[in-house]
This record gives structure tokens, C-alpha cells and sequence, in this order.
């Protein structure tokens, strides 16, 4: 259970002799404490797009993970923070599960701007040991009218003095996918049962339909998923950051960052679902626009990871039908030039009511069935 009063949540875990605490602690390390640097090469962070600056690691696309394993200690807390925070007093959001041969609990906690400790665990069997993940399951600047820099750094992990930090405990992936899109991809309103107002709280790029997808192909996901964000137009006029431009950056967010680790992870496939914003405002472009835009688009994902060959599958639905021609203009333009390219089609889902969610946006229900 959440107490927003007092940023507490606890939950007890039947499976293992776990109960997750999470108490925000501000300032630097407790004393009696071991610190491990988030950069230690014990530490792994996947999922997504990272930045190293010194010992800490910093990150603001959805599901980027983190995992550690440990052992000898009775209690995990991760030192954290976050840039700035939209609407203010709004907080990034995260997952954290642990994980042992008995079982596993999970819960969320929401960081603050500024430096942290958060303890996730605080009951563990020091003769046990445990992997603990935290997914970010919120948006880069949630949903920013004017994107500011909100990234969130991690700076380490504590554990009791004499824990044991071991090798990451990482899932086995059989494949690399790549999901592009908006507000319906990041998640956005997917843990409310509409109608309700989509908020920070019930946003989860956890259960979004890219996880759905990625965890029964066993796949590593990295999701470029921004609300309000199109091809050519945005939902809000009035800024003119769009998804092939926030594409090359590392931090979504951050104006002046730029992506350069294009060789480090490649995709065996592109999944784009993008077009619901363009049509959204006063001046929707043309179809002939659209797919001219959504079709250089592709070039520049393929000639970024220098593979033509990558195929690509574009999504239409559920929210809007209005970019489908433009979507077959471009998988048109796309087989003419030798790609590989797949039209997905997700119209209809929100018909069932079941399947919708906060502001309109699919629900849990509704992800699983795109």
C-alpha cells in the first residue's frame, strides 16, 4: 500500500522471507552501510539508452532496468534522484522486485529531485541470495507541455556493512526489439479502468502493449515512448520536438544530448506506432506528408544502426485511425527502396470497453490485446 504522506510502502511476500520496505531516507549513506558505485561493473543496467558520468549512471526513457544481486545482507537500498520534476511535485516512478529461489515480491516507490536513499528491502535472509530489478515505468518529463531536462541519475546501492555485491543476475533474452511511439506506448493511463484522468501514478510502461509483446518473445525491449510526440506535428503546436529528433538522443528530454552507442545494441526488428498526435491538432499534414516524413524516418533508424535489412512494423490504432494512409504510403515507399516493412493494425481494441483506460488510452486489458 502507498501513505503519500509519508512515502512509505511496504509489502509482504508469502513466497520468501522478504518483506519490501521503502522509506526515503534524504542525504548520503546511513552509517553501518556498504556502497557500491551504480558504474561498478557488477551493476547492470539494460533496456534502454544510459549515460556514465563518473561513478553514477543516468537515464530518462521508459524501462530502462536496473539489476543487482547480493548476498550476506538483511536489507538493499538504491541512492537515486531525479532533475526536475513535471507537473511540480510530480515523481518518476519505478518497480522494484526482488528476487530469490523462493520466490519474488514486488512493489513501486516515486523518486524526488534531488539525491536520495530509498530502501527497497529490509528483512532479507543474509544466507539467501537476491536479485533486485527497478524498471522505470514512467515517461521522459511526463508529460511536459515544454521539455526540460529530467533525467534521473542513480548513484549507487547500500547494503548492510559486509553485503556482498555479486554479479548481476541479468534475464536470458533470445531477442532485441525496438519500440518507437507515443503516450499508448510509454503506457500512458494504462493502470486505470475508464473513464478516469490519466496521471503520473497510473502510467506503466510495465504492462504497455511493447512489454506484452517483448515478454512473450523473451526479447529485450528498448522503448522510445514520449506522450504528446508525432512524426511531423505533436499534440501540443507549440514546441517543435518530434520522435525523429528526440531518436537520436540519449536523455529524451535534454535538448543538447546526443546518442552515440548506435553499435553497442542493434534490434532485430522496429516496431513503430506514431501518428496519433499528428492528427490530433489544428493542422494535421497530408497523408502524402505523413508518409513521406514516416518513411525517412525509417531510413534514418536503418542507416543510424547500418542495417538496411532491419524490418520494420507499423502500427495504426487504437486510438486513431486518421494516419493510416499516410502508414501505407510509407510501407509503399519503403518495399520500392528494398526494406523490409509490415503494416500492424490495432484498430478497433478500444470498441470493448474493458479495454479502455484513463484519458481514452488503452487499459491493461486493452495493451494485451493490441
Amino acid at each position: 500500500r502507498r501513505v503519500h504522506g509519508e512515502h512509505l510502502v511496504r509489502f509482504r511476500a508469502h513466497a520468501m522471507r522478504t518483506s519490501l520496505l521503502l522509506v526515503v531516507v534524504l542525504a548520503a549513506a546511513c552509517s553501518g552501510t556498504a556502497f557500491f558505485e551504480a558504474a561498478s561493473p557488477l551493476i547492470v543496467f539494460n533496456s534502454g539508452r544510459t549515460e556514465v558520468s563518473g561513478s553514477s549512471v543516468s537515464y530518462d526513457w521508459n524501462g530502462v532496468t536496473m539489476f543487482c544481486t547480493v548476498k550476506e545482507t538483511s536489507a538493499f537500498a538504491v541512492v537515486m534522484g531525479e532533475l526536475n520534476a513535471w507537473p511540480p511535485g510530480a515523481s518518476n516512478v519505478f518497480l522494484a522486485t526482488v528476487s530469490s529461489a523462493g520466490g519474488s515480491a514486488s512493489t513501486t516507490f516515486s523518486t524526488t529531485v534531488g539525491k536520495a536513499s530509498y530502501t527497497l528491502a529490509d528483512d532479507l535472509d543474509p544466507t539467501v541470495t537476491y536479485t533486485i530489478s527497478v524498471f522505470k515505468m514512467t515517461e521522459p518529463d511526463y508529460n511536459s507541455p515544454i521539455p526540460t531536462p529530467s533525467q534521473v541519475t542513480v548513484y549507487g546501492v547500500e547494503l548492510d556493512d559486509g553485503g556482498v555485491l555479486l554479479p548481476a543476475v541479468v534475464p536470458d533474452y533470445e531477442h532485441r526489439i525496438l519500440f518507437i511511439g507515443d503516450s499508448i506506448s510509454a503506457g500512458y493511463g494504462a493502470l486505470g479502468q475508464g473513464p478516469c484522468v490519466a496521471t503520473i501514478e497510473n502510467e506503466s510502461n510495465a504492462v504497455a502493449w511493447d512489454r506484452v509483446v517483448c515478454d512473450a518473445l523473451n526479447a529485450e525491449c528498448q522503448v522510445l515512448a514520449w506522450s504528446g510526440m508525432g512524426i511531423v506535428e505533436n499534440y501540443n503546436e507549440n514546441y517543435g520536438t518530434h520522435l525523429p529528433v528526440v531518436f537520436k538522443r540519449t536523455f529524451a528530454s535534454d535538448n543538447s544530448s546526443v546518442f552515440t552507442g548506435w553499435a553497442d545494441w542493434v534490434p532485430e526488428i522496429v516496431i513503430i506506432n506514431a501518428g496519433t498526435n499528428d492528427y490530433a491538432g489544428a493542422h494535421p499534414p497530408t497523408p502524402q506528408v505523413f508518409g513521406a516524413a514516416l518513411f525517412a524516418f525509417m531510413e534514418q533508424i536503418a542507416a543510424a544502426y547500418g542495417d538496411r535489412s532491419l524490418p520494420f512494423f507499423l502500427a495504426v490504432g487504437p486510438m486513431s485511425t486518421a494516419y493510416e494512409p499516410g502508414v501505407h504510403l510509407a510501407i509503399e515507399s519503403a518495399l520500392a527502396a528494398d526494406y523490409t516493412a509490415y503494416f500492424v493494425s490495432n484498430i478497433g481494441i478500444l470498441a470493448n470497453a474493458s479495454n479502455v483506460g484513463c484519458n481514452g488510452h488503452p487499459s491493461i486489458a486493452g495493451h494485451k490485446a493490441m
